[in-house]
């Protein structure tokens, strides 16, 4: 579970490969996916083991555990012209992560909305008290024609 705060996707190679492929949704070449971690040599080195085990599954038949899936490449062993795309389990994990980070903001966001509304009741609570209070000791002033109107009603 992420500390709160930190955006686990910032912190993650997985999540970000995930989210490369996830965003290109009719699959990606191996030159734009090289190209777009070379500024990034120490992740490169994972991403590069999840598309060499995507074209292993595909070569061999096995079933190598790897967020992408070789689509095409052409005749000859080269990576550079291979084209990738997120496996199924990939792109439905991905989905459950967004979903999950969706539900954790609206969670927040109701949190302190809830935070709010009690803060609302306490004070609007705590004015109720005071007024009453204060009427109640406050004294009551009755004229003249008020108190005989009372004192003839109970003589009936």
């Amino acid at each position: 579970m992420a500390t709160k705060g930190i955006n686990v996707e910032e912190n993650s190679i997985h999540l970000r490969a995930v989210k490369y492929g996830y965003q290109r949704p009719n699959g990606f070449m191996y030159d734009g996916i090289k190209k777009h971690y070379s500024k990034r040599p120490n992740e490169w080195g994972v991403v590069k083991k999840f598309l060499v085990d995507a074209s292993e599954n595909q070569r061999t038949g096995q079933n190598q555990n790897t967020p992408f899936i070789l689509l095409e490449r052409s005749g000859n062993l080269n990576y550079d012209q291979a084209k990738y795309t997120l496996s199924y389990e990939a792109f439905f994990n991905y989905l459950d992560y967004l979903e999950l980070m969706e539900a954790r903001k609206n969670a927040q966001s109701a949190f302190q909305t809830a935070i709010i509304a009690i803060t609302i009741s306490v004070i609007a609570m705590a004015v109720s008290i005071y007024y009453s209070i204060k009427q109640i000791n406050s004294p009551v002033k009755i004229d003249v024609g008020q108190y005989q109107k009372i004192i003839d009603t109970f003589k009936k």
